[in-house]
């Protein structure tokens, strides 16, 4: 009797630690997400004032120019990662 008692402790207690260790995993993956996409929207925003309007595409401009279309399109990647993130949570539920 003392043996089944002392399993079923050990798993409520594992079970404990994987909820209490998913939701720290889950919240960490939101707040990375979260710096992920703001520094990819300041990438973005810098990149854009680099650009020389006249001749976008000659000299440091056209470096710039790839750095803008390389930030948004990071951007976008992260966004469809959070936005599959949340439909996966809600099917799941």
């Amino acid at each position: 009797m003392e043996v089944i008692e002392h399993n079923a402790i050990v798993q409520y207690a594992n079970k404990s630690y994987f909820v209490h260790h998913h939701f720290k995993k889950e919240t960490l993956m939101k707040i990375t997400l979260r710096i992920l996409m703001i520094l990819a929207i300041g990438m973005c925003l810098f990149n854009l004032f680099q650009i020389h309007w006249e001749e976008p595409l000659s000299g440091k401009s056209s470096i710039a120019v790839i750095g803008t279309i390389a930030s948004a399109s990071a951007f976008l990647l992260l966004l469809i990662l959070m936005l599959s993130r949340k439909i996966a949570s809600k099917v799941k539920k």
